[in-house]
């Protein structure tokens, strides 16, 4: 294989909607952050007002999310003359917002299109799909996140892989051991519709485990009344910047989502040695082949496999090896990104 030439000289922004945020938004960080590393001339530029900025290689326009068409506008404006002014030469563009921007960068920019979500662009989907058609049009490249992803509002365009990377530091403190027994369920995530963390104190509950709800968001309010009449114990810990801290021996990560991209927390907790099980996910089961995740149908399959999970566990092999697995995955991954960015650049 032949090595990858840095593009240096090109200057590489990744737009995000904000700065920090869900799986999305922590898997370009952490791109940008590899990049960085091979002296890749990259920065991370958020459209949304957050907090404050925290390394060199970043910014944020403050737009406001209530601000209205004609704020929006504004910081269209302001984002535009900004690509002109660094002579921007690419863009990665993390799904929905950060698409509607990319159009109206200068018509020289080479833009790539990262599809997060199997559902983008919820809610707006005519708009969604007229974005897209526009981006299509400046020949953009869309990257999927994982093998069998659909790509929304198919067109003549190319479609590449490009998978999301996780951290590939762990602290020693963070790595689980494998224990005899499964001693509590835990949750890391949004409070959201999406992520239906309602049906996890109901999990709970009738396998008789404590929980753990690492997390924020519009349902906090009413989990908090669901878990007061639980019979097992069901501690919110609120936002924690680094939720893997709290993680214990016996811990098994828990999904009840609705729909998913590819969810970055299912390869953070294997990277740690923390089993997961999870609701029936499109396309992910063959991308977790060979590793401690098991998804269920339904919820019974889900309650089912989590009253057996140590047989589960020890029919799926002794070894306990995949957290090493994980993590070299992750570098061919970068090694992904880098032939998208060579491809995308065209001949030096």
């Amino acid at each position: 294989m032949l090595p990858i030439k840095n593009q240096s000289n090109e200057k590489i922004t990744i737009l995000l909607s904000q700065n920090y945020g869900g799986g999305a938004e922590t898997a370009m960080r952490e791109l940008h952050d590899r990049l960085r590393a091979k002296d890749y001339n990259v920065e991370i530029w958020g459209i949304n007002e957050d907090k404050e900025i925290q390394i060199e290689s970043e910014f944020s326009f403050g737009r406001n999310k209530f601000g209205g068409f004609f704020h929006t506008f504004n910081v269209i404006r302001k984002f535009r003359s900004k690509c002109k002014s660094e002579k921007v030469q690419t863009i990665i563009l993390n799904c929905d917002l950060p698409e509607l921007f990319g159009i109206f960068s200068p018509w020289k920019t080479r833009l790539i299109i990262v599809e997060q979500s199997i559902y983008p662009w919820m809610g707006r989907r005519k708009f969604g799909r007229l974005v897209r058609l526009l981006l299509t049009l400046r020949e953009s490249l869309w990257v999927r996140i994982f093998d069998s992803q659909p790509v929304w509002a198919q067109g003549s365009r190319t479609i590449v892989l490009g998978p999301n990377l996780i951290s590939g530091v762990i602290p020693s403190s963070e790595k689980r051991n494998r224990a005899s027994n499964i001693k509590r369920i835990v949750f890391i995530g949004r409070f959201h519709y999406q992520k239906n963390p309602e049906l996890l104190i109901q999990l709970a509950n009738e396998a008789q485990l404590p929980l753990l709800m690492v997390g924020d968001g519009d349902l906090k309010d009413k989990l908090i009344q669901a878990a007061s009449k639980s019979s097992q114990s069901v501690e919110f810990t609120g936002f924690v910047s680094n939720p893997w801290a709290l993680l214990r021996d016996g811990d098994i990560l828990a999904l009840t989502s609705r729909f998913e991209g590819k969810p970055l927390v299912i390869e953070e907790a294997l990277a740690r040695g923390v089993p997961v099980i999870s609701t029936k996910l499109d396309g992910l089961e063959s991308e977790y082949r060979g590793f401690p995740v098991f998804f269920a149908d339904n919820y019974q399959e889900l309650l089912s496999t989590l009253r057996s999970i140590e047989f589960r566990l020890e029919e799926w092999g002794r070894d306990w090896s995949f957290p090493e697995l994980i993590l070299r995955e992750n570098d061919q991954k970068l090694e992904l990104w880098e032939r998208i960015l060579k491809e995308v650049a065209g001949p030096q």
